[in-house]
């Protein structure tokens, strides 16, 4: 009967310490291979680079805006007049060549890209339900932002020193 209790109790306490030891430990998502596995496919389907990834209505949304403005974005990016910083947005390098017309449009698409990465991020981290991993996801996202950069295009490293890629 003894042994029969402490089992029992025993079963009862091991979730119990489990939920307390995941309470207060930082979750490692730079090492979790799952996360990086979907921002690469999100992020090659976005460049148009891999098919699309799992669909789920709002994140599909997201991600097909994204990818019709990525059109739009790739000349500036190609060019160098866009580049991509440490924490996976777009920002405007230089204004040289554009006219005034020109800038206020690629303000106005980098605006709403940025606005969608971050929409993104913060989708995602809801669904997995943890809000809280909203930054989280923008670095596992960052680093793959500009992991697939392509050939020639600016990024900023994570000291803040631009390179071509």
């Amino acid at each position: 009967m003894r042994s029969r209790d402490a089992r029992r109790y025993g079963l009862w306490l091991l979730p119990w310490s489990l939920l307390t030891a995941c309470a207060t430990t930082q979750p490692q998502f730079n090492s979790d291979p799952t996360l990086h596995d979907m921002a690469g496919r999100v992020v090659k389907n976005v460049w148009g680079a891999g098919p699309p990834a799992p669909r789920v209505i709002s994140l599909q949304e997201l991600q097909d805006r994204m990818q019709n403005r990525s059109r739009l974005l790739h000349p500036y990016l190609e060019r160098g007049t866009l580049g991509i910083d440490t924490r996976g947005d777009l920002v405007l390098r230089t204004e040289q060549g554009l006219t005034v017309g020109q800038r206020a449009e690629l303000r106005r698409l980098m605006r709403a890209e940025n606005t969608d990465r971050q929409t993104l991020y913060d989708e995602i981290a809801k669904a997995n339900r943890h809000p809280e991993w909203s930054n989280h996801m923008r670095e596992i996202f960052s680093l793959q932002w500009r992991q697939q950069a392509r050939e020639g295009w600016w990024i900023q490293s994570n000291p803040g020193d631009w390179y071509q890629k």
